[in-house]
């Protein structure tokens, strides 16, 4: 677990000093995912995620201090297609200054190892919001999971789980790109019942300079019911 940690903060603090930092941002996600199994091969997942900053230089002025932003609202359906295959679609609320309202549609794709886990998720997602733009996002994350002992993520165990995800953005004539890179630590309680703590690394503005960094501090909590 130390050197994971390590891993972690070499990861963070060489992303910061291979891209300007002209509009950093710094916060955290902490996260509540609640699924059911139903039948047929269905799953309803609901998820809650709130976003506050504490550390805010992307603007006119430099802020400090916890800051909330928004809390998103989630409930996503999934059908089982093939041995590990699922698709979804769902909408998401998001509680802020204003409400948005998006649509989600997903494709995952997972493939078990030997001794890790790879899962690859294709997904599409539309936001709408009052006086603002409509934005659509085109996303492809690859997931790589590994138990810390053994070969399977067991009961009252540690393991790794390391994503990449990359964006492309479309808002009314403006095009843009944004990367994400996730490093965490995950504990399985039970069968049912896990947390994950770690770091979620974003850039964006990539194409619309200057870009943006944004460094959030994890915290997930996944229940089965």
């Amino acid at each position: 677990m130390k050197s994971f940690l390590l891993y972690i903060l070499f990861i963070s603090l060489s992303i910061g000093q291979l891209i300007s930092q002209e509009r950093l941002q710094g916060g955290t996600l902490p996260a509540l995912t609640i699924s059911k199994e139903l039948k047929k091969d269905w799953q309803l997942t609901s998820k809650i995620e709130n976003r506050l900053f504490f550390y805010d230089n992307s603007g006119l002025e430099k802020k400090t201090g916890l800051d909330y932003i928004h809390t998103d609202a989630a409930f996503i359906g999934s059908k089982k297609v093939g041995l590990s295959n699922q698709l979804s679609a769902g909408f998401q609320f998001r509680f802020g200054t204003v409400i948005e309202k998006r649509s989600i549609q997903q494709f995952n794709m997972v493939i078990d190892y030997y001794s890790f886990q790879l899962a690859h998720r294709f997904a599409a997602d539309q936001t709408f919001a009052p006086n603002t733009p409509d934005s659509y996002r085109f996303r492809y994350r690859f997931t790589y999971n590994k138990p810390l002992s053994g070969n399977v993520i067991n009961p009252k165990e540690f393991y790794i789980k390391i994503g990449f995800e990359s964006l492309f953005i479309l808002e009314e004539d403006t095009q843009d790109l944004e990367f994400r890179a996730t490093p965490t630590i995950g504990y399985n309680f039970k069968s049912s019942n896990k947390i994950e703590l770690g770091l979620d690394y974003r850039t964006d503005g990539i194409l619309i300079q200057p870009s943006r960094q944004r460094y959030f501090v994890v915290l997930n909590y996944y229940v089965k019911i």
